[in-house]
């Protein structure tokens, strides 16, 4: 089985909010790995700044203004600065190893060029429907579901969880289950199974914080990617992350 050495996310500007890095540092600290925070300036949004004549409309004032291509690189640069303050911030508070990048391209390329076998991309859940269906969001989501990596899915509001690791196995055999008992050992945590095709439901809300789940376990089907919406569903019903691991024959 891959040893795992890095959780590289980013990507999306999304992902830099407070509660979304919090949860990545903690997931970082959970796994014991190194945290690469990776900033995207969108190439096409500032190539499109330089058309002649493109304009944009701003609510303060209520007006349609010509772009401004300098404040545009500013305010890149400035959400830039903010991002990297902030997983340095976290990540120093928890103890977690950290590095962050700046990197002007298409996300999918990025994720192509910076992550490798031995790293954990990060998916976090949106925040609203209309960033669920923005096309930088579809841009992201489609060249994660599409890699090769274990994915780390994080839900838009977790829960504190105990110290309980569950595997959502589809077989006895399932490496999830082994990679999921050497994670709880060294957190002193518990690992239980269950069998993926038949998960239990308990209402979240009604369970003891040592009863929650932590993180949550599960193998991706070789070209899983058309369901990638539906452990973004349930990481929304359990309110914790779920890490799903290559099942691609090579991978182990």
């Amino acid at each position: 089985m891959i040893t795992y050495s890095r959780l590289v996310f980013g990507f999306h500007q999304a992902a830099f909010r407070t509660a979304i890095v919090r949860q990545t540092v903690d997931a970082a600290g959970l796994l014991d790995l190194e945290l690469l925070g990776i900033f995207i300036r969108d190439p096409e949004l500032v190539g499109a700044a330089r058309l002649a004549g493109l304009r944009e409309y701003r609510l303060l004032g209520n007006r349609v203004e010509a772009m401004d291509i300098g404040s545009l690189a500013e305010s890149i640069e400035a959400a830039a600065r903010r991002a990297q303050e902030l997983v340095a911030a976290e990540a120093a508070m928890r103890k977690v190893r950290s590095r962050f990048e700046v990197q002007t391209s298409a996300v999918s390329e990025a994720i192509r060029t910076s992550s490798k076998a031995s790293d954990i991309v990060v998916l976090s859940q949106p925040d609203s429907p209309l960033e669920r269906s923005s096309e930088p969001y579809r841009q992201y989501l489609q060249a994660v579901s599409q890699s090769k990596s274990a994915v780390l899915l994080l839900p838009r509001r977790s829960r504190p969880g105990g110290g309980r690791i569950l595997v959502l196995a589809r077989t006895p055999e399932d490496k999830a289950i082994d990679f999921a008992r050497r994670i709880a050992e060294r957190v002193h945590g518990q690992a239980t199974v269950e069998d993926l095709r038949y998960p239990k439901h308990e209402r979240i809300s009604a369970q003891k914080p040592a009863e929650r789940d932590r993180l949550v376990i599960a193998t991706r089907e070789p070209g899983n990617g058309n369901l990638f919406s539906r452990w973004l569903d349930l990481i929304g019903e359990r309110q914790a992350p779920v890490l799903l691991l290559p099942s691609e024959p090579g991978s182990d």
